[in-house]
């Protein structure tokens, strides 16, 4: 028997980490490239940022634990060539007033979670 949460199922299939990673075309993991794992373990976007990584020969660079500090983050991503970012919206939206300038090195940056505002897009 699956185990449950509040009476639903909460165990995540194989096939469905696996359509995740291959076969998406809303993002590129193509073999060799970087990811920075941001998220807790125990959240599922942890599961893209690492599997997205390991499974396609690419890196796996890991975030200092806790709250995200900014000017470590831009250090990071900047030094160790991170080239995809995986952000909950309203860190997005925060990182966007804040510290715009960490995001200009990625060439790929993954919302998800709520919808976005138009004015952290454009």
């Amino acid at each position: 028997m699956s185990p449950t949460l509040n009476g639903t199922d909460s165990t995540i299939r194989h096939r469905s980490i696996l359509r995740l990673l291959f076969g998406n075309k809303l993002f590129d993991l193509e073999k060799g490239r970087t990811l920075l794992q941001l998220a807790p373990a125990a959240f599922d976007a942890s599961t893209f940022e690492i599997w997205g990584a390991l499974l396609h020969g690419g890196r796996l660079v890991l975030a200092p634990v806790g709250p995200p500090d900014f000017a470590v983050l831009e250090t990071l991503i900047s030094a160790q060539k991170v080239e995809t970012l995986w952000l909950t919206t309203s860190l997005f939206n925060l990182v966007v007033d804040t510290s715009p300038q960490m995001l200009r090195t990625l060439d790929q940056i993954i919302v998800g979670g709520e919808a976005l505002s138009v004015s952290h897009v454009i």
